[in-house]
């Protein structure tokens, strides 16, 4: 039903739109101090939030930063007004970002972590 509303060509705008906007997110959240861009394909962006100073030499490092972007995802969801998955790659905890045309714009995703 949808796709005879949009048509082939509204649908290929719309999976554009969102690669566009997931690629954006993915170099913004680049050039953010407290985010480490980890991943970008198609719609889907993958990132995680390291508080500024953090020494990456320290032995629980990634124990701590599992636990902090586990504890940001919740307290993110439970506020209702973004909403977001996981994932864990390279034993690390990961916001995903998915179908980012959902959201307003990327920018404001960004300003929750700031």
């Amino acid at each position: 039903m949808a796709l005879q509303q949009e048509g082939k060509n509204g649908y290929l705008e719309i999976i554009g739109e969102d690669i566009a906007l997931s690629e954006l997110l993915f170099e913004e959240a680049k050039k953010h101090l407290e985010l480490e861009a980890v991943t970008q394909n198609l719609s889907i962006t993958t990132l995680r939030y390291v508080p500024a100073g953090y020494a990456e030499s320290e032995t629980q490092n990634e124990t701590y930063l599992n636990t902090l972007n586990q504890k940001l995802l919740n307290e993110l969801q439970q506020g209702g007004e973004v909403f977001l998955s996981n994932t864990e790659m390279r034993t690390y905890f990961l916001q995903l970002f998915q179908n980012i045309a959902t959201f307003v714009c990327s920018n404001q995703i960004l300003i929750i972590f700031i």
